[in-house]
């Protein structure tokens, strides 16, 4: 059951709430067309929740961004269904929400990157990202590589 109160949404409410956060990272650079559509709405019929969407769509961006400044020349994300596997990750997830909102300013760091960046910049400069850790102190992957981190920013 959607945990979001999308259950009072009609389908086309829902997929124009989706498509709107599809389209918002820069690393995204397709069209929504009708298979994003559909694949949208099953996400509402299966009771995903909007917020669900918005991490997965929030992993995965800062992911595919950072790829992006490793490795420039590199595709950018074309189809909503880039994100469909993070679904399952992001509900299977027990991170804090204080992770979620760095995850926010990590991708407003590489939004301003993408901006600000001059055309001739190496892509080995990298925006100044903070790494979330868990509670206790353990040690996370960082969403970007994957690599665990002790929380230390650098």
């Amino acid at each position: 059951m959607p945990d979001g109160g999308e259950a009072d949404l009609d389908t086309a409410v829902y997929v124009a709430r989706v498509q709107a956060m599809f389209h918002q990272p820069s690393c995204v650079q397709g069209q929504f067309g009708t298979a994003d559509e559909r694949l949208a709405a099953g996400w509402l019929r299966a009771g995903v929740a909007l917020e669900t969407v918005r991490r997965a769509i929030l992993l995965g961006s800062v992911r595919k961004s950072m790829t992006l400044i490793d490795r420039p020349g590199g595709e950018p994300v074309r189809a909503l269904r880039y994100f469909e596997s993070l679904l399952d990750e992001v509900l299977d997830d027990s991170r804090p929400t204080s992770y979620w909102r760095q995850l926010d300013f990590n991708l407003d760091r590489c939004e301003q990157y993408w901006r600000d960046r001059p055309a001739t910049a190496s892509g080995r400069v990298r925006p100044d990202l903070e790494q979330a850790s868990l509670p206790g102190g353990g040690l996370e992957p960082s969403p970007a590589t994957g690599q665990e981190h002790d929380g230390e920013t650098g």
